[in-house]
């Protein structure tokens, strides 16, 4: 920013410098002695019109170099606000900041439980058939599975099948902590058919 004003007054001052220079060496030596005092007047004139013209455009450079700046510094402003709006804890979380550990605690187990179990079929395999399949699931206590379905299907429908066998056959689906008695868990998860 400082070079950017700095730039801007150097152009400035040189230009205003050159017709300074420009101005005063047209007239020799000779005849600035023998010059009437109404042309010393004229030039004396000029001269506070070029320094006045030097001096606004300097003082336009300088407010637009400020208007700059403080646009930068608003928007700075704004995204420090929106971050921190962000990372500010929630009195309600922090309550159960210990519940809600144990809630992503228990969601990760599930989904480990899900992934250790899925299996590619050998027919996919063979087809070079890959896809994600988006499935949707409820959770009651203790580890009850309901409402099962495909949410996002991956356009192979033995990759589909494959995806809602595995969650059908989760026999060892870890139990809900008790504070979760009285909640259903709704899950959507990704399951990724890749050949590596």
């Amino acid at each position: 920013m400082r070079k950017n004003t700095f730039l801007y007054t150097a152009i400035i001052s040189a230009g205003l410098h050159g017709l300074l220079l420009f101005a005063s060496s047209t007239q020799s030596r000779e005849d600035s002695a023998n010059l009437h005092y109404s042309k010393n007047q004229s030039q004396r004139i000029q001269v506070k019109r070029i320094v006045k013209i030097k001096n606004s455009l300097e003082q336009k450079v300088e407010e637009k170099v400020v208007k700059k700046a403080k646009k930068v510094v608003s928007k700075k402003r704004k995204v420090v606000k929106e971050h921190s709006l962000e990372n500010a804890p929630n009195p309600k979380k922090v309550v159960n900041s210990g519940q809600e550990t144990q809630k992503a605690r228990y969601l990760k187990r599930v989904r480990d439980e899900i992934l250790a179990r899925k299996r590619y079929p050998k027919i996919a395999k063979m087809l070079k058939k890959q896809g994600v399949v988006d499935i949707y699931f409820e959770v009651s206590y203790p580890k009850n599975l309901s409402n099962i379905r495909i949410k996002k299907g991956s356009g192979h429908a033995i990759l589909d099948k494959s995806a809602l066998e595995t969650i059908e056959d989760l026999n060892e689906l870890p139990e809900m902590p008790d504070f979760l008695k009285s909640e259903v868990l709704k899950i959507a998860i990704p399951i990724k058919y890749e050949l590596l």
